[in-house]
């Protein structure tokens, strides 16, 4: 059993992940700026961004740390860049110069740029490496993000960073979009890219307990299925229109991958494939 530190605990994803760890046995010392009531876990009210917050853990034992913590899509430029990278960069080097080595870490589909309507993926399934080309600020501090955890592994090579680029999070079974409600998506590459509250949970806890060494792993995390009662390509067409004709969707005309999902998940699937075999 670890002691995990949890920022954002009081967060739709935080709260359910720290109480799934209490569940399984850890010590979970949730930092975030509001109380959640889940007994058994250690309540730290402040921010990550917070150096002298985050200096003050320093008494506890932490062997791993989960950072969801963050302004969500709607922020302005000031605030995504000086609370999720500056802040970021703040929880990052105090929590390295403590001595924590294993980080799990909240990126998003956003990187990609899907937060615009006029997002065009350079490839399909879109894969975990695809370029930064967001137009939204938010899609870029997450970006920037990926690449703290990148440029703290190559200054310290004992570092283990598991980032997971999250799709959009549904409630656990809510039922697939129709064709009606896919045709009015105005920024389909975000609301396709969906998964489910308990994948997202179950991964992250996989993350905490399991590692595969030093070094920094980018991976989408959304659900294998696209989230929808038509077919992978009957969706694009439906919701893109002419832009349709831009994308190459090969890999969905195969027998067995109708239902695909935009984003790839493959290199995730891999990477529980490893854990397994490591365990």
């Amino acid at each position: 059993m670890q002691t995990v530190l949890v920022t954002g605990a009081s967060g739709y994803i935080g709260t359910k992940l720290s109480k799934q760890l209490v569940v399984e046995g850890h010590h979970v010392i949730a930092l975030s700026r509001k109380h959640i009531d889940v007994p058994g876990l250690t309540m730290i009210e402040g921010s990550f961004t917070d150096a002298d917050t985050v200096s003050a853990l320093s008494r506890f034992k932490i062997d791993s740390v989960i950072h969801l913590g963050a302004v969500t899509g709607e922020a302005n430029e000031k605030d995504a860049m000086q609370v999720n990278v500056a802040g970021s960069s703040i929880l990052f080097r105090n929590l390295i110069d403590q001595g924590i080595k294993k980080f799990i870490v909240a990126s998003s589909i956003a990187v990609v740029g899907c937060l615009t309507s006029d997002f065009t993926p350079r490839k399909l399934p879109i894969p975990d490496n695809h370029p930064c080309d967001s137009a939204n600020i938010y899609g870029v501090s997450k970006y920037f993000i990926e690449e703290l955890c990148a440029y703290y592994s190559h200054v310290n090579s004992d570092l283990d960073f598991t980032l997971f680029r999250i799709g959009a999070v549904l409630d656990d079974g809510i039922q697939p979009s129709t064709s009606l409600q896919i045709g009015e998506m105005s920024i389909p590459f975000c609301t396709l890219g969906t998964v489910s509250l308990s994948e997202v949970v179950d991964a992250l806890t996989l993350a905490t307990t399991n590692s595969l060494g030093s070094g920094t792993r980018v991976m989408n995390l959304v659900s294998e299925r696209i989230h929808s009662e038509i077919p992978t390509i009957e969706a694009l067409q439906l919701c893109l229109g002419n832009r349709f004709k831009e994308l190459n969707v090969d890999h969905y005309r195969i027998v067995g991958n109708e239902f695909d999902a935009i984003y790839d998940t493959s290199l995730f699937k891999s990477y529980i494939s490893n854990i397994s075999n490591n365990a």
